[in-house]
């Protein structure tokens, strides 16, 4: 009698071999994927971070003074910057991981911050003078210089401290006020 074989199957060996193949092929195109997510989070923070910051600065420039724009936007009172002078102050806002914001007031002697704080606004705003004293504003409709007013230089900056107080965004600029 013949012996006939059936070849229309695969052997457990070639079964074994192949469910490894893919399972360590699979742990690799897993990890991708996590690396992945974590950087698309990253760069979704630093998208808002930046939004955030320079959503701040416009809020300061259209604003009528810096009290309005202090009352308005930040819950505390603002703690005075000694480090740039008498004329600049500091301000903070707070926001979750969602980039909700935290309602929190800042003690200037105690360092700690609520665990569901995420990421920090600092706004420092500087006040500026010329050589004259005064600021020279120049109207930009018929190019006139006026005297008076003052200058304030703004800068913006968001701080994310899941990382450890990395600055995922920082933005820069200046208003007069007339």
């Amino acid at each position: 009698m013949e012996n006939k074989k059936n070849l229309n199957g695969f052997t457990l060996m070639e079964i074994i071999v192949s469910v490894a193949v893919l399972a360590f092929t699979s742990g690799f195109i897993l990890q991708m994927f996590i690396v992945a997510n974590t950087l698309n989070k990253r760069a979704e923070d630093i998208d808002k971070g930046a939004s955030v910051a320079m959503n701040y600065i416009e809020l300061y420039k259209v604003s009528e003074n810096q009290k309005n724009y202090i009352s308005e936007y930040f819950y505390s009172d603002y703690e005075s910057n000694e480090e740039f002078g008498e004329d600049s102050i500091k301000l903070y806002k707070y926001f979750n991981d969602d980039w909700e914001e935290v309602e929190y007031k800042r003690d200037i002697n105690d360092d700690s911050i609520p665990e569901n704080v995420k990421f920090v606004l600092e706004v420092n705003i500087k006040k500026e003078q010329s050589s004259q004293g005064n600021v020279v504003a120049v109207n930009k409709t018929d190019f006139e210089r006026k005297l008076g007013g003052s200058y304030h230089s703004i800068k913006s900056s968001v701080y994310d401290l899941g990382r450890g107080k990395v600055m995922i965004a920082q933005f820069n600029t200046g208003k007069y006020f007339i």
